[in-house]
């Protein structure tokens, strides 16, 4: 029962992503990157990671989605070209998307069939408070420290190129 959740966790959110890529109004990409990050939440509470699913609804679904909202406030709408894709690219990507669709279910198929296999998704200590800090604050400091000072030249960049030119 615990596979056929995930299963579904996961497809909304597969199926959220391919939306949010395709939208055409940059607005309806914020809200299903709201629904990916929720059904990426879902998932860590099924598997038993509370921690990580709070850690997901609070830094993503809030922080992450107010600053994409603060950024389209200060762009503005963005055109939307309407070039046709090469055919080339076009095969390209469905290429992609069925061996991506191959691997998904070559990982969660077995997870569905195989009896007693649900027993191998066990999470519980992934999701202990005090495990967690010790490997980021000790054992992986330096790359927590990485990713925030590039999360915050990412956050000046994209103000630096979204301000406007005074005249």
């Amino acid at each position: 029962m615990l596979a056929y959740i995930v299963f579904i966790l996961s497809l909304i959110t597969i199926i959220s992503s391919v939306f949010a890529i395709i939208a055409k109004k940059p607005a309806n990409s914020i809200i299903f990157f709201l629904i990916i990050f929720l059904g990426t939440a879902g998932i860590f509470f099924v598997l038993q990671a509370e921690y990580l699913g709070i850690i997901q609804i609070i830094v993503y679904a809030g922080a992450l989605l107010v600053v994409f909202v603060f950024a389209l406030i200060l762009v503005g709408d963005i055109p939307v070209y309407k070039k046709n894709p090469l055919k080339l690219q076009k095969t390209f990507s469905i290429i992609l998307v069925l061996i991506f669709i191959t691997i998904f279910w070559s990982q969660f198929g077995i997870l569905l069939f195989l009896p007693g296999a649900s027993n191998l998704i066990k999470f519980k200590e992934a999701s202990d408070i005090s495990l967690i800090a010790r490997l980021l604050l000790k054992d992986y400091l330096l790359p927590f420290e990485l990713a925030s000072v590039i999360l915050l030249c990412a956050i000046i960049g994209s103000l630096y190129i979204a301000r406007k030119e005074a005249d």
